[in-house]
């Protein structure tokens, strides 16, 4: 379950719990846990690193935008933007 998103300049900070979905059945479709975590990822195609840390039940996810994205990144973000523009309504998610 995500608490909280900050984005800064070219940098976005997670953080969640997974405690609240164990403490009640409703309302969720599965539930898990993280014990322990720590990935890190190097995204070429969008200029991005990400570092992601979990420990009982907290996970904290770092991610920051060092490059501008590549041809391919940029021909997926107009595609995206496409799809968007021709959706009958706005998602209110992104």
């Amino acid at each position: 379950m995500r608490i909280s998103r900050v984005n800064l300049k070219g940098t976005q900070i997670s953080w969640w719990q997974d405690w609240s979905q164990w403490l009640s059945r409703k309302g969720w479709n599965w539930r898990d846990f993280t014990f322990i975590e720590l990935s890190v990822e190097d995204d070429i195609i969008f200029g991005n690193f990400e570092v992601t840390a979990g420990i009982l039940g907290f996970g904290l996810r770092l991610v920051i935008n060092f490059t501008a994205p590549s041809k391919k990144g940029k021909r997926i973000i107009k595609t995206v933007e496409k799809i968007h523009r021709h959706l009958p309504t706005p998602p209110t998610d992104l």
